[in-house]
């Protein structure tokens, strides 16, 4: 199968059925690259937008965590975890992480850095991504913190990156455009 093959599978559900496409990932592929580049900027602009909501950053209204508040600190930390993983942790050799994209995949001389202390890792991954019981309702965020660390991070990234890179030919118009979003609304 190319990387550009796309595979269907119907995944039932009593009301409907649920189309997911699955492309075929190759890091040496200059396409691959580019589509990855793309899905990069998204996840740093998604971060940046969510963090820097007025929402988010007045934290619950009287005390209460309601709904929108609730989802939209959800997605600005899926956002931060999606991209600490980019950062920090090494192209993949394990065969079930084949596919995940890195920024040593755009740079072969990134060092991993961390955008989550081991401890905000912990706390994420409790919060998102099982049932943990550690939870907690009322967690201490700190957008403003960790976009920062995520501007510092998405800066050097873009300095590494080389000139040939498919990122910096393809996109990169849009790499300025996000790096101007996070040089405008994270200080």
């Amino acid at each position: 199968m190319g990387s550009s093959d796309a595979v269907w599978l119907p995944l039932s559900s009593r009301q409907r059925t649920v189309y997911l496409c699955f492309m075929a990932w190759n890091p040496t592929n200059t396409d691959d690259l580019a589509r990855a580049g793309w899905h990069y900027c998204y996840e740093v602009e998604r971060a940046v937008l969510q963090g820097t909501d007025p929402i988010l950053q007045r934290g619950p209204v009287t005390g209460r965590w309601g709904p929108v508040f609730d989802a939209l600190l959800e997605a600005f930390l899926i956002h931060v975890r999606l991209l600490h993983e980019f950062y920090y942790v090494s192209a993949p050799k394990n065969p079930i992480a084949k596919d995940d994209v890195r920024a040593s995949h755009f740079v072969p001389t990134w060092e991993p850095a961390r955008l989550l202390t081991k401890e905000e890792w912990g706390d994420v991954n409790a919060q998102l991504s099982h049932f943990a019981g550690r939870r907690q309702i009322h967690c201490d965020w700190q957008p403003q913190a960790l976009l920062g660390t995520l501007k510092t991070l998405h800066l050097r990234f873009v300095a590494e990156l080389p000139a040939s890179s498919p990122l910096a030919t393809t996109y990169s118009q849009r790499l300025q455009s996000v790096t101007g979003v996070l040089n405008q609304r994270v200080r």
